[in-house]
């Protein structure tokens, strides 16, 4: 397993002959650091939403899938989307498919919740759309592994 202070060494070690951190620091090296930062806290906030659909026992999203008039096992494919697709988005696992995803259930969630309340309701939906985005157009879609 590879420790983020290891990780974080090799991606600011200026030394000759590290590409990882050649490529970094110069031209797009800002961008990905940034990209980076956005996409494990995208991977933490739907670990942490998903986590507690799943720790609640899927009763809540049961019940709101059912509300919406959908088969209450959709909340229980939600909250596991969530947690496994934070875990897998934070790893660098599937990032454009599990984002893909997250796109859905977050204009699914404006649509439905939170676009009727007005803007204030709906600025954290909108911002996890956006970041959500982001990791489509940042990282290239044939790899299945990208830690950065």
């Amino acid at each position: 397993m590879i420790r983020v202070t290891h990780l974080l060494h090799v991606m600011f070690d200026k030394r000759k002959g590290n590409e990882t951190s050649n490529y970094l620091l110069k031209g797009g090296g800002k961008v990905k650091v940034g990209i980076l930062l956005i996409r494990l806290m995208l991977g933490i906030i739907f670990m942490a939403h998903g986590g507690q659909k799943v720790m609640g026992g899927f009763s809540e999203p049961m019940a709101m899938m059912e509300g919406f008039g959908f088969p209450a096992f959709f909340g229980i494919i939600l909250g596991l989307f969530e947690l496994i697709g934070g875990i897998l988005l934070f790893l660098g696992i599937l990032t454009n498919y599990i984002a893909s995803g997250f796109i859905i259930i977050m204009l699914g969630a404006l649509f439905t919740v939170h676009l009727k309340d007005g803007y204030m309701a709906s600025e954290f939906v909108l911002t996890l759309l956006v970041m959500s985005i982001s990791m489509i157009v940042s990282y290239k879609w044939k790899k299945l592994v990208q830690f950065y």
